[in-house]
């Protein structure tokens, strides 16, 4: 399986805009436009501070403990050939914290990789898109005990056109 990498670019650029995230409301995002097997792909990727305390228990996100997160994913916007992807909300919503986003692009498909959290709350998540741009797996892991503290979720989806 041949992989290119588009870490660093991705890393840096990414990097530069979450140590900007202010009370000016700027929203660091990150645009990414190419194509696999002639088909255009573009992924917007939009991190931001919470617009308010979360109620949820920090113990059921990943980044965090006991503590509000300093950021999350608004949101994650996926085109193929410019066709809106939708994208559960579920598969970023408990991810805070974010250090780092990058894009692997597969043979046919491609994955949007986010790290987060700081030491003991560490994590990365990685989710595997199809050909066609749809979301087919979510993985998350804890940095430090990658093999004890995981979760893994499969999607599936009707596109029959009844």
């Amino acid at each position: 399986m041949k992989i290119l990498k588009l870490t660093v670019a991705i890393v840096s650029l990414f990097s530069i805009a979450c140590t900007s995230i202010a009370g000016e409301g700027v929203k660091p995002a990150y645009t990414k436009e190419f194509f696999i097997k002639g088909n255009s792909i573009r992924i917007n990727v939009v991190v931001n501070r919470p617009k308010m305390e979360t109620n949820l228990d920090s113990t059921l996100l990943w980044g965090t403990e006991f503590a509000t997160p300093n950021n999350n994913i608004e949101k994650i916007d996926v085109y193929f050939s410019g066709e809106r992807i939708k994208i559960p909300y579920s598969s970023y919503s408990d991810l805070v914290n974010i250090r780092n986003v990058s894009i692997d692009i597969l043979n046919d498909s491609f994955s949007i990789n986010v790290t987060g959290g700081d030491a003991a709350t560490s994590y990365t998540a990685t989710l595997l898109f199809s050909k066609i741009g749809m979301l087919q797996t979510r993985q998350v892991s804890s940095s430090e005990f990658p093999d004890v503290s995981w979760e893994k979720t499969e999607y599936s989806y009707n596109l029959s056109e009844n």
